[in-house]
């Protein structure tokens, strides 16, 4: 396989500015400058020697216009670091999947846009919204390559994309509403990405991302009988993997977990959780081509759904000295 064996080492370097400039009190501008500086090197299968710089300026702006209220703007060019797993080739034995490695990647580089704006109310309660563009050039996905022999999938920079996220988060105390102690807090992401897929030719999402991931979180102290108990939900979501010869995407559907804990002195408690509730399971789904996609049709469609059943976790722990 290409660059089955190889020894790769990363020394990086950077140097950074930063000044910050109050005009007046509701306003902060801070303005920064990163320089990063790194030398990769492989030997073995492939033998490397590059050398990469990156400035990273930023900007950062805050706003509040009265109490409680705040608006951020932010522009930044970041940059990604680089995973040594792609460097070297791999194969699993359970898919047949077999992939080779690159140590000739570059990072990921981005001119990321960002808004945000925050109410807080209530002492402790917020809500907040984020939209955030990123303009991405040497994505790192997957691409096809080619040798006098066969065709393997490998990580590879597949060019520029784009990448926009909706953020909302929210945090809702509960003692105005009747439920003292209570506290409830969530978020949700909504992601949209875009890339010239290296084997069709056609946009296509980022492998990877999810679309969409959102969370909710319920607590309620109760003092008196020195414990505390909740709700814990995690949303269902999905992500896509699209190589050369198959498309694999994996789904996890809601989970939830009921928890209480009983702390009886200040040194000991117990815990009792009620894990997946909902009896969330594991969708995968494997898509083979006979050859590179879009060329070719689909030869076998491997299609498991999981189930998992409620689970109970206990524990008790006690402090020492």
């Amino acid at each position: 396989l290409p660059a089955a064996n190889v020894h790769v080492e990363e020394n990086r370097s950077e140097a950074f500015t930063k000044a910050v400039w109050r005009p007046l009190p509701q306003w902060t501008i801070e303005g920064g400058l990163r320089y990063e500086s790194s030398e990769v090197t492989s030997t073995g299968d492939v033998t490397l020697d590059k050398r990469l710089h990156f400035a990273k300026p930023r900007l950062f702006i805050t706003w509040a216009p009265r109490e409680g209220t705040q608006i951020r703007a932010r522009y930044e060019r970041t940059v990604s670091q680089l995973d040594f797993s792609d460097f070297v080739a791999s194969s699993s034995l359970n898919t047949g999947v077999v992939t080779t490695g690159n140590p000739d990647l570059n990072p990921e580089q981005a001119w990321v846009s960002e808004l945000a704006v925050e109410q807080r109310f209530w002492r402790d309660g917020s809500v907040g919204l984020t939209f955030t563009h990123s303009e991405l050039t040497d994505v790192i996905d997957r691409a096809p390559v080619f040798t006098k022999t066969s065709v393997y999938d490998a990580p590879a920079n597949i060019g520029d994309g784009t990448k926009d996220e909706l953020k909302l988060s929210l945090t809702l105390p509960l003692q105005k509403l009747g439920v003292p102690g209570g506290r409830l807090q969530g978020e949700s992401t909504w992601r949209k990405s875009a890339v010239t897929d290296p084997t069709t030719h056609q946009s296509r999402e980022i492998s990877g991302l999810k679309p969409q991931a959102w969370e909710g979180h319920f607590s309620q102290d109760l003092p008196q009988w020195k414990t505390t108990w909740g709700v814990d939900a995690y949303g269902a979501w999905r992500k896509t993997y699209y190589r050369f010869n198959e498309v694999q995407t994996d789904k996890l559907k809601t989970y939830v977990t009921l928890f209480a804990e009983w702390k009886p002195q200040p040194d000991t408690a117990l815990r009792i959780e009620l894990n997946n509730i909902t009896s969330r399971g594991f969708h995968h789904i494997l898509t083979d081509y006979a050859g590179p996609r879009g060329s070719n049709p689909i030869t076998t469609i491997d299609d498991r759904d999981i189930g998992f059943g409620p689970m109970i976790h206990i524990r008790l722990r006690k402090t020492f000295g």
